[in-house]
């Protein structure tokens, strides 16, 4: 029950590597066993012994090796047959071989175990005496004693099998439980332990090493020639080139020059100072030379020794730029990121605008009518002032003529409240002329500026003036402007 509790708690990974790697062991055992088919010639070429029939030759458990001649068998050879109807084959002894005058091609073999009193005609089917060679499965060639011992046990106790089977999973299951700290354990290898003595030695060997810069590397100089050229001098460590700026590179390729890959500034190291020193000393403005058809054979060594320089600041500095130009390139992305998420919700927005407009352009006819309604309202208010300019203005005469104080022809209030209700009227949406004039209720319309806006409504002159005189009070004599 504890493996099968296991089993469950695998996830679908385990389980495919346990899958895969059953199937890799089932199948490199048929490619091992097809591959002994294919060089014996038998299609058993491994046989375990079941019987005691062949003692003291063969013992039971004894493993046989078996190889198929091109030449007959001969008497006295060990051969394994099966014969039609038997499932299991059996190894025994060749006694007698007739082979007849008609055809000598065909031969007739009889066989007996050694441990037998008769031959093996009990064993043939009825009517048969001879053995042909195609009941002939091979020849015992070698033999393993005793360890076939347990395909025996097996076939005789079924149990012992399954159990076999279940100690062999399990085994397997703790190996891959334990494949991981394996792996952890290659991962992190256990660094050896170092004398003080040997300490000393490598801090000495660490401090004695040169660096030197080199300010220009030449075209087509790469590290290994670069290498090839110093080694004649001194004894050189490890060697690094600034490798040239992409974009250059691809410029020069598309203006058809060198499309090589060329370097710009490089460093040496040296294991021992002292030398680095003379060689710097030696071969600073002097030419690189070589054969003369290098493409730097006239160029110039410009060298310079780094006093108090290592190798780890140089790898610093490089991992350095390195992080830098990750950092940028990251900030970059997230520019290019935003920019399209901005991009992005400009176009749906444009959508929405576009989709919109076309409900709008749709419902253009009821637009047209509102629009036709709101003119004729207000045109209602300017008919009203019109109106009353046109009264004020007698009004006005008759109370210069008069000159009396708070006296003059007044309106009669019949005619005011006709003129209400006419410039109400005209305001509801009816015209003076008893014409009804349908108005839709479209979007609000913002209201116009009267200081900025000349289009803006404004009360006449007139207007003001008869608002002005019911306002104002009489005095002992006749209105003025």
């Amino acid at each position: 029950m504890e493996f099968l509790s296991d089993i469950g708690r695998m996830n679908k990974r385990q389980v495919l590597l346990q899958t895969i790697s059953l199937g890799m062991i089932i199948t490199s055992a048929l490619m091992i066993w097809k591959s002994l088919v294919l060089g014996t010639g038998s299609e058993s070429p491994v046989v375990v012994v079941l019987s005691g029939s062949m003692e003291p030759g063969f013992y039971r458990g004894d493993i046989l090796f078996l190889y198929q001649p091109k030449q007959p068998v001969e008497t006295g050879d060990i051969i394994v047959f099966n014969t039609d109807g038997r499932e299991i084959p059996i190894v025994h002894r060749v006694i007698k071989v007739h082979q007849r005058a008609a055809n000598t091609s065909h031969v007739d073999i009889l066989t007996k175990g050694d441990n037998n009193w008769g031959d093996d005609r009990s064993l043939y089917p009825k009517g048969q005496l001879w053995l042909n060679p195609n009941h002939i499965m091979g020849k015992v060639v070698g033999f393993l004693p005793h360890i076939g011992r347990v395909t025996i046990i097996m076939n005789d106790y079924p149990m012992f099998k399954y159990a076999l089977i279940a100690v062999l999973a399990v085994f397997e299951q703790h190996g891959s439980d334990g494949e991981q700290p394996q792996a952890q354990e290659r991962q992190a290898p256990k660094l050896p332990d170092l004398s003080a003595r040997k300490l000393k030695k490598l801090k000495e060997k660490y401090d004695r090493r040169g660096i030197v810069y080199i300010s220009r590397i030449p075209p087509h100089l790469k590290p290994q020639k670069l290498r090839q050229l110093l080694e004649q001098y001194a004894e050189i460590g490890r060697v690094y080139l600034a490798p040239e700026d992409p974009a250059l590179r691809k410029k020069r390729k598309e203006k058809g020059g060198n499309s090589g890959k060329n370097f710009t500034e490089g460093w040496v190291e040296f294991e021992d100072k002292a030398q680095a020193k003379q060689v710097v000393a030696m071969l600073n403005g002097q030419q690189m030379g070589g054969r003369r058809r290098s493409a730097y054979y006239y160029d110039l060594w410009c060298m310079k020794y780094l006093p108090k320089f290592k190798w780890d600041h140089l790898t610093e500095e490089v991992n350095y730029q390195k992080a830098v130009r990750e950092q940028r390139l990251a900030a970059e992305i997230s520019a290019a990121k935003r920019e399209r998420d901005f991009y992005l919700s400009r176009v749906d927005k444009a959508k929405a605008v576009s989709a919109m407009l076309e409900r709008k352009r749709k419902r253009g006819g009821e637009g047209q009518e509102g629009e036709a309604g709101e003119g004729g309202a207000a045109q209602g208010p300017a008919a009203a002032e019109a109106a009353a300019e046109g009264q004020g203005r007698p009004r006005k005469a008759a109370k210069q003529r008069q000159g009396g104080g708070g006296g003059g022809d007044a309106q009669p209030p019949k005619q005011q409240r006709q003129q209400q209700g006419d410039a109400g009227g005209a305001a509801d949406g009816q015209a003076p002329g008893g014409v009804k004039v349908l108005r839709t209720y479209g979007q609000r319309r913002p209201k116009a500026d009267p200081v900025t806006d000349a289009a803006a409504p404004t009360l006449s002159k007139g207007l003001l003036q008869l608002i002005a005189g019911k306002n104002g009070k009489g005095g002992g004599g006749g209105g003025a402007d």
